[in-house]
């Protein structure tokens, strides 16, 4: 998928990657004891917002400071969890360095006004590659999109189990995940033979440290 990507990218073609995910990482974790940072309120993960410098939890308002060290055994060495937004488009700024590439999320785009925006500099083809959460799947004309590479469907659709019946690959026929992988299919009016929509796992972007 990611060499396609390029591919298309090289010969002035538009994409779209899909990140379900907002921030830099899913969550910090000591590479020591394995502890992993967490809302006190809700006990979930918290999201690691680099551009914020902070951590953040999804499911309420809760937010902290990046820790030095881990608190429970004092380790320096912080990793790095996943990804989100913030670190694929980082990630492809410097394959593409000479490319125009967006976010598409709610923490890029606050006000309608920014959304129509950047759904107007995508349409003219002023930008080459939109990486968005699911937003941008949803009541978006997107004409012009050759490819689009869906991350972390892996993490989605794990626990499915493969069938032989289907055209469609089988990792996608999970209720909610099927419908958006056509909608996402829909939305960009793919109707050329040449266009796909790639499915990638995780390892391409899953650790730092």
């Amino acid at each position: 998928g990611f060499k396609d990507l390029k591919n298309v990218v090289k010969e002035g073609g538009q994409a779209i990657v899909f990140v379900n995910k907002l921030g830099f990482s899913k969550y910090l974790q000591c590479s020591a004891c394995y502890h992993n940072f967490q809302c006190p309120n809700c006990s979930v993960n918290l999201t690691y917002f680099k551009n914020r410098g902070s951590l953040e939890c999804h499911c309420c308002e809760y937010k902290t400071t990046i820790p030095r060290e881990c608190p429970e055994c004092g380790c320096l060495d912080i990793h790095h969890q996943g990804f989100g937004t913030e670190k694929v488009l980082k990630t492809l700024q410097k394959e593409f360095p000479d490319k125009s590439i967006d976010r598409f999320d709610r923490d890029e785009l606050k006000k309608i006004e920014d959304v129509e925006a950047a759904l107007n500099k995508f349409q003219v083809g002023d930008t080459h590659i939109l990486v968005g959460t699911q937003m941008i799947s949803k009541g978006h004309n997107l004409k012009n999109v050759q490819r689009i590479v869906i991350l972390g469907m892996d993490s989605y659709l794990h626990s499915l189990i493969a069938s032989e019946e289907f055209a469609l690959p089988p990792l996608i026929l999970n209720g909610p995940h099927y419908r958006f992988f056509l909608q996402m299919k829909v939305e960009s009016s793919l109707k050329r033979e040449a266009d796909r929509v790639f499915l990638s796992p995780l390892i391409p972007f899953h650790r730092t440290h």
